[in-house]
């Protein structure tokens, strides 16, 4: 799966007045000023939604960056950082969906890869390492990005539905913009291709 480290928009002050109609610093200043914003991440993002007229990308980049500018970290010693979501809905069972996140149901959609263990390795540098599955429910990924050195999570839940299989993907502890950005994309792409391959079985 190829990842391009892109964001969708180059991150600064005038590109934020732009878009919000407040300079980036502007909102970082709000959410420290407001104990109830900078303590809750949610609040925050979903105050910042609100007065942005709604553009979820900036929201969420303004608390990322206020994070960053005071340092703040999780116990684990890693920020929150960026999450992601992608979904999809395939007309195929769930069984027969489920099956394809294993190593060999991967190698179908994902790309080339290259499985040891519980880790598994694609064609373009990326690796993840499966912590858990349960069968007809969800996977937990470790994840790392090629070209990339912290590594991400990653929480994958199925659910049937008429004779239909609902993917959500949960992509989380992103460490900047442009990899959340880029693996929005990708995943979009590589889930696009299961559902291709797997409603024209």
């Amino acid at each position: 799966m190829k990842v391009q480290l892109k964001a969708d928009h180059v991150i600064g002050e005038d590109t934020c007045a732009t878009a919000t109609g407040k300079p980036l610093s502007h909102w970082i200043e709000q959410i420290a000023a407001s104990p109830e914003l900078a303590s809750s991440r949610r609040e925050a993002i979903n105050w910042l939604y609100a007065q942005m007229n709604k553009d979820a990308w900036w929201a969420t980049t303004a608390w990322v960056e206020y994070e960053a500018s005071r340092g703040i970290i999780k116990k684990d010693g890693r920020p929150e950082g960026y999450n992601i979501c992608v979904t999809k809905t395939i007309a195929a069972p769930l069984h027969k969906v489920f099956a394809s996140f294993d190593a060999a149901g991967l190698a179908d959609w994902f790309g080339s890869i290259r499985a040891e263990g519980d880790t598994i390795s694609d064609e373009s540098g990326n690796r993840l390492t499966v912590l858990r599955v349960r069968d007809g429910k969800d996977h937990r990924w470790k994840w790392q990005t090629a070209g990339v050195e912290s590594e991400t999570d990653i929480d994958i839940l199925f659910n049937e539905k008429a004779g239909k299989t609902g993917i959500v993907l949960n992509h989380n502890r992103i460490p900047s913009r442009e990899e959340a950005d880029g693996l929005r994309v990708a995943w979009g792409e590589a889930l696009a291709r299961l559902k291709s391959l797997l409603e024209s079985q």
